[in-house]
């Protein structure tokens, strides 16, 4: 993994929020390690089996995952409550790298100590909740993004490439339009049609590996 800014071009990141959480008392971080990491920090690699679990305080985590050829994309987007936690219960092994994007507030969670946390019932419903959130989350998202035309997701890769990236109304991507259409799992023509009728729209230079967009 070459840069966390490089692999965030390449992805509609999932959102995960989690604020209406069923809260969690104070005393429950007693049971487990508070400790501030640093960014660049990778708190869980590609294939880990977790024994342990997190929950983010303050701060920014990123989960990235493997698309093609042993690149990583990110994935999702932590701001706050437990992570990890899917591939800890399942007990498979972890099909994401998470990584620090900023100095964050993280308590860790060892195995002993989620064994003492799953005996009250308001941790336990706080687990369902970020659990059901993280799964809605992905799976309404997969299905609006599949139901639109390539032009549209084409356009909403832009729009969160601008959001995410862009440098007040110009947003520089050093991919060609042969990655996009790999990232997005569609054919090569078909992005370069789709390209052909977003140029209606939108001012959109394309180079051979690189595309400017203009707002």
């Amino acid at each position: 993994m070459d840069s966390v800014h490089k692999i965030n071009q390449l992805f509609f990141p999932h959102i995960f929020d989690v604020s209406k959480a069923p809260k969690l008392p104070k005393e429950v971080f007693s049971l487990g390690t508070t400790s501030t990491f640093h960014k660049g920090t990778f708190l869980v690699h590609y294939g880990e089996t977790l024994k342990h679990i997190y929950y983010l305080h303050r701060g920014t985590i990123l989960g990235f995952r493997p698309v093609h050829h042993g690149e990583m994309n990110l994935a999702y987007v932590v701001k706050e409550g437990f992570f990890g936690e899917g591939w800890f219960f399942s007990r498979r092994s972890s099909m994401d790298e998470i990584v620090v994007a900023e100095d964050s507030l993280v308590t860790k969670f060892s195995e002993s100590a989620v064994a003492k946390l799953i005996q009250d019932s308001q941790i336990v419903k706080n687990f369902l909740f970020t659990l059901a959130v993280k799964s809605t989350s992905v799976s309404t998202k997969f299905e609006n993004f599949k139901n639109e035309s390539i032009k549209e997701r084409l356009k909403t890769f832009i729009l969160n490439q601008f959001k995410n990236m862009g440098e007040n109304d110009k947003l520089e991507l050093n991919l060609s339009q042969k990655d996009i259409a790999s990232i997005m799992n569609v054919h090569s023509v078909s992005i370069s049609r789709a390209f052909s009728e977003l140029k209606k729209e939108m001012k959109i230079q394309t180079f051979k590996n690189r595309i400017v967009i203009y707002r």
